[in-house]
């Protein structure tokens, strides 16, 4: 490529020595400045309130059902109590009681621990929490315990606070963990979610809601409403148990956009008569509120969506029509396959208006075959991992990505990839990001393989964003896997590997 230039951008960050200076005239004098420096140091900030107290403005901090012993609050009565503030130092760890039915608010609440078995927030035995959220809260644990653990025999129920559509919640579990459900080992509670805009990450084998790892079974998991993304960690599933786990619990989706990293909730979920399946809409402002009526039986309060500018909907069998922000919208779910949002030469691969010609569309493992010499050209939205495409071994062709996003974020998963002995030139036409999970290249190019990218003519600002997974190239190949040939002749390309993997070339051991 001519003309490129590489920038690298050092930064060091320089530290000030710091200095102490101690007048001593008399022994009294030093004992009284050692007595005022012992009470001002035990009486550092925590920066959370409880129904606007401060936790350390008094010793011991403690109010109606409530008391704070560092690091503990305990929440021991029924509330409401509501908590705000910031503590990343994991100087505040919340613990509901055992056997307390409670009503909490979060209120631009952000709580980190780090360590092993330090928890952010958790349900005590045989406790029911209900929970608001107001403004952005997040909650991250330790090793080996979930973001907001709910264990077994306890019950969490989540909606936004009253006025505030766009309450949200960010809860990330810990080594082998749940984002919101149950720690290492640790098998999940039971969960509703009527409103807010809730994400939960796994880690590690933990379910993104559910089990932790390590043969923790899923909950009980019922969503009526607002919008839910839940990716779990390597082999947990997104809802459902986490690694070596069972589903325990059936799951009920009678409402919401929800996100699943691989689209993959276990046990499947009905709503509550029969099964409901994904059905991905694009074309929304991203992050923006989308309003929809006319959907029957269908909870569709504080809907916003994605990143990708999509919603997710879980809707049975049958034609639905419906309309979202003002337009109408028709989603067709036949024998459990819905739209994926993708389409090739204009088709919706799922249901293709004309037989396909070199091209195939696998819905059961969501793969997406070019097995003939094209040309092709890919566009559309599938940011649920909705979608893999596979170029088949031996097969020379053109493949035009037009505006195409795909991301894959479970284990294993891979956006785009070329079998053995493909020859692809790829032509990039406006903005395009493809991502992969742990293992995989983005763009995964092995050894023996052979990739040429360019943009299209009169597309000069056409562009490529390739992310590999964990131990993967962003464009080459996966983990313990070499790369195989790739040659750059345009467009705008960003290739960033996973951890130990390159930008472009080897995934790591390769």
């Amino acid at each position: 490529m001519n003309n490129t230039a590489l920038r690298m951008k050092l930064e060091t960050r320089n530290q000030k020595p710091t200095s102490a200076r101690f007048c001593v005239k008399r022994s009294m004098l030093a004992l009284a400045c050692a007595g005022l420096f012992a009470i001002t140091a035990g009486a550092a900030p925590a920066g959370v309130t409880v129904n606007g107290t401060a936790l350390d403005d008094a010793v011991p901090s403690s109010g109606t059902g409530w008391s704070y012993a560092p690091p503990a609050l305990t929440l021991s009565g029924a509330g409401p109590f509501t908590l705000s503030g910031t503590n990343e130092a994991g100087a505040v760890q919340v613990v509901v009681s055992s056997n307390v039915t409670c009503t909490v608010t979060f209120s631009n609440l952000t709580l980190a621990v780090s360590g092993s078995n330090r928890c952010a927030f958790a349900l005590g035995e045989n406790v029911n929490v209900s929970l608001s959220l107001r403004g952005a809260n997040s909650l991250a644990s330790g090793m080996l315990r979930a973001g907001l653990e709910v264990a077994a025999g306890r019950t969490l129920s989540i909606t936004n606070a009253p006025g505030d559509a766009a309450g949200a919640l960010t809860a990330t579990g810990g080594h082998r963990c749940a984002g919101i459900g149950g720690g290492s080992y640790g098998n999940g509670g039971t969960v509703v979610i009527n409103g807010g805009t809730v994400t939960a990450e796994g880690l590690d084998g933990g379910a993104g809601i559910g089990g932790g790892g390590d043969s923790g079974n899923g909950g009980a998991v019922t969503i009526h409403g607002g919008t839910v993304t839940a990716n779990g960690g390597e082999y947990g599933a997104d809802i459902g148990p986490g690694h070596n786990g069972t589903g325990s619990g059936a799951n009920t989706f009678t409402g919401g956009s929800i996100g699943l990293g691989a689209t993959s909730a276990f046990h499947a979920p009905s709503n509550a008569t029969e099964q409901v399946f994904c059905a991905s809409l694009a074309g929304f402002a991203p992050g923006g509120a989308v309003a929809i009526s006319g959907l029957a039986g269908y909870g569709v309060n504080d809907l916003f969506a994605d990143g990708d500018g999509c919603i997710h909907l879980w809707l049975p069998n049958g034609a639905h029509n419906f309309t979202a922000n003002g337009n109408p919208r028709t989603v067709t779910i036949q024998n459990g396959v819905a739209p994926t949002g993708v389409t090739v030469n204009g088709q919706e691969i799922a249901f293709p208006a004309a037989p396909p010609a070199g091209w195939s569309y696998d819905a059961a493992n969501r793969t997406l075959s070019l097995t003939g010499a094209g040309p092709f050209t890919l566009s559309g939205v599938n940011g649920v991992g909705g979608v893999r495409v596979v170029v088949s071994s031996g097969v020379v062709n053109p493949v035009k990505l037009a505006n195409l996003t795909l991301k894959a974020t479970s284990a294993n998963q891979c956006a785009f990839e070329l079998g053995t002995r493909a020859n692809v030139s790829l032509i990039l036409a406006g903005a395009n990001t493809l991502a992969s999970g742990s293992n995989r290249a983005g763009l995964q190019v092995a050894v023996g393989r052979t990739l040429s990218i360019t943009n299209a003519p009169g597309d000069e600002t056409a562009s490529l964003s390739a992310t590999g997974g964990g131990s993967s190239a962003g464009i080459g190949s996966g983990y313990n896997i070499n790369g195989g040939r790739v040659t750059i002749n345009g467009g705008e390309i960003t290739a960033k590997g996973g951890s130990n993997g390159a930008g472009i070339g080897g995934g790591y051991y390769g």
